[in-house]
C-alpha cells in the first residue's frame, strides 16, 4: 500500500478488499453506490425471460440442427421472490412490476412505502423458497450472509423454479444448487462463481445460463 492512496471498486461490495490493512495504512474506499443497479436488475430480466421461454436452449438445438419448438412461460403468470431488497433488488422490483408479476421479497431492512408503491409482500427466505416461480438473489456477502441460502431452502422450492445469482457466490450452497437443477428441472442464471473463472458445478449441466 506504500503508493496507493485510494481504492475505487465498480459496485457495491467491498468484501474483495483487505479492508484491515486498507485502514491501517490509511487508503480510503470508494464504491459507485447503485451506478450499476440498473445494469443488473436488467440482466436479471433477460435472464428470467430467457430461461421462462427456453430461448438459450432453442437457440443451441437449432445450432445442431434440431428442429425442438418448447412452450414457455410468461413473466406475469410468475411469482417472483427478491431476496435482498436493496438499490439493485429495488430496481428489478420497479421492472418487474411492469410486467404484472407477483412479487415477494425478503430484506433485513424494509422499506414500507416502497413495498406498497410496487405491491411487494414481505416474506422469510424459507416462504420464499417455498411460495416463487423465480427466486433472485441479491445479498451482500457478510459474515451473515455467507451460505445463507442453503441446502435446506434449496430443497424447498418448487420442481421447475428459476433461481438466479447476480450478488455474490458465497452466500448460496452452489454443490446442493447443481444437485437441486439435475433432480428437480430446476433452472438457474448465475453471474458470479466460487472460484474466478471457475464456473464448477454448472459447466456440463443443462438448464444453466452462466455469464462472466
Amino acid at each position: 500500500y506504500k503508493n496507493i492512496k485510494a481504492i475505487s471498486r465498480i459496485g457495491v461490495g467491498v468484501d474483495s478488499i483487505d479492508l484491515d490493512s486498507a485502514n491501517k495504512n490509511g487508503v480510503k474506499i470508494f464504491v459507485t453506490s447503485d451506478k450499476p443497479s440498473l445494469a443488473v436488475a436488467e440482466l436479471c430480466i433477460s435472464n428470467m425471460i430467457a430461461l421462462l421461454r427456453h430461448t438459450y436452449k432453442m437457440s443451441n438445438d437449432l445450432k445442431a440442427n434440431s428442429w425442438n419448438p418448447i412452450q414457455g412461460r410468461d413473466l406475469r403468470s410468475c411469482t417472483v421472490g427478491v431476496i435482498g431488497v436493496g438499490s439493485i433488488g429495488k430496481e428489478l422490483i420497479k421492472r418487474l412490476n411492469s410486467f404484472e408479476s407477483k412479487i415477494i421479497g425478503y430484506g433485513r431492512t424494509w422499506n414500507e412505502e416502497f413495498s406498497k408503491k410496487f405491491s411487494v409482500e414481505r416474506k422469510s427466505i424459507k416462504e420464499i423458497f417455498e411460495e416463487s416461480d423465480i427466486i433472485t438473489i441479491h445479498l451482500p456477502l457478510t459474515s451473515e450472509t455467507k451460505g445463507i441460502i442453503s441446502k435446506k431452502y434449496i430443497e424447498l422450492a418448487k420442481h421447475d423454479a428459476l433461481i438466479l445469482n447476480t450478488s455474490r457466490a458465497g452466500v448460496i450452497d452452489n454443490q446442493a444448487l447443481a444437485e437441486a437443477i439435475t433432480k428437480k428441472n430446476i433452472k438457474a442464471a448465475l453471474d458470479v462463481f466460487d472460484e474466478e473463472r471457475d464456473p464448477y458445478p454448472y459447466t456440463n449441466i443443462e438448464g444453466v445460463i452462466l455469464t462472466p
